[in-house]
């Protein structure tokens, strides 16, 4: 089977000049979807705004049309009718290889000419996601709603609707790859090992962007409250397990870890009394990240009994294992436990 790259490093580049050129945030839509690649949020002084533009993303040089007008996309009127009605603003993003450049344009009705067979639209050369296109950027913004207006539009509709579906699946997977969920057979035996536990740079730095970044996610509406509070509490108890393992850990560039380091010297008269410390540190630490294990458990089970039943569904029930005789457990909360849980972070939400 073919596999064609150009759709992916479209994607990709859009992500990195978004980020790197303007300091906002991009999410790309890691489900299938009709018509939206990503999301990107505006981002001021370091605050995330909760105003959202819609991306679709074409990458390749047959998108786009040399005319006498400029750059002209063709597209159908089926995708049209979506862009134009989608509860965001929607960009339509050209990546084209051979000049390496990325171009957008607001699909609004104004940009738009319908033709008997379809329609097209001009992609100006001059609007690239860089600091000549922000003020441009920042009024397609100001058409987006706010996180309140976005919940209110949500609370006022009645029902669910599959974008707002789509955006919180989006939330949530980013939040799984923060901590680190889909490889979690890869790296957890060596977190939980009570000799000389370790986190991969990758874990300690993602669960501190998601403590960072929680107040900040939109999860529309009243149907995402436990996947909300869930996803509270595991991030929570993930930060809970890194700030156990920093009180000793150094950090290793080889293998880009922050390993546990012993409370003692194998020479000194003190051995066993350093030992026996380190191992009720070590132990702490190891019974902290199982809390955690136990809230990623919930956080999965509340997606999948309320959004999406095939998320993180490869990793099924997540194991916890340690060197201290616990192997190929897997934590759970009990169900009185999981009512208190969201009960406590309900209230302090």
């Amino acid at each position: 089977m073919k596999f064609n790259p150009m759709e992916r490093i479209g994607v990709y580049k859009c992500g990195l000049a978004i980020s790197e050129n303007l300091g906002w945030i991009f999410r790309e839509q890691p489900v299938a979807d009709v018509g939206i690649d990503g999301y990107v949020e505006l981002v001021i002084d370091g605050e995330a705004q909760g105003k959202l533009i819609a991306l679709q993303v074409k990458s390749g040089n047959s998108y786009l049309k040399e005319t006498r007008s400029g750059q002209v996309y063709y597209g159908d009127n089926e995708h049209l009718d979506y862009w134009l009605t989608h509860s965001t603003p929607v960009l339509l993003v050209a990546y084209t290889p051979k000049d390496d450049a990325l171009r957008w344009v607001h699909i609004a009705d104004r940009n738009v000419k319908r033709t008997p067979k379809g329609w097209n639209i001009v992609v100006p050369d001059y609007n690239g996601f860089d600091k000549g296109s922000q003020d441009a950027l920042l009024a397609i913004f100001d058409q987006a709603p706010n996180a309140r207006e976005f919940r209110e539009a949500v609370s006022k509709f009645g029902r669910r609707h599959e974008d707002f579906d789509s955006h919180v699946i989006s939330i949530l997977n980013d939040i799984a790859a923060d901590l680190c969920l889909y490889n979690w057979k890869g790296w957890v035996e060596a977190a939980c090992c009570t000799h000389i536990p370790c986190l991969h740079k990758n874990f300690v730095e993602g669960a501190r962007a998601a403590r960072v970044n929680i107040p900040n996610y939109i999860f529309p509406g009243t149907d995402y409250s436990d996947i909300e509070l869930s996803a509270y509490n595991m991030i929570h108890r993930a930060n809970d397990a890194v700030d156990l393992l920093l009180e000793r850990a150094e950090y290793h560039d080889r293998g880009e870890l922050y390993r546990g380091v012993h409370a003692y010297q194998r020479n000194t008269r003190d051995y066993n009394r350093h030992r026996r410390e380190h191992t009720e540190w070590a132990t702490s630490f190891v019974e902290s990240f199982e809390e955690f294990t136990r809230s990623a458990n919930l956080f999965c089970e509340v997606v999948r009994e309320q959004l999406d039943p095939y998320f993180m569904l490869k990793q099924g029930r997540l194991v916890f294992s340690d060197d201290l005789g616990n192997w190929s457990r897997r934590p759970e909360y009990s169900i009185e436990q999981q009512r208190n849980i969201l009960k406590v972070f309900r209230i302090r939400g």
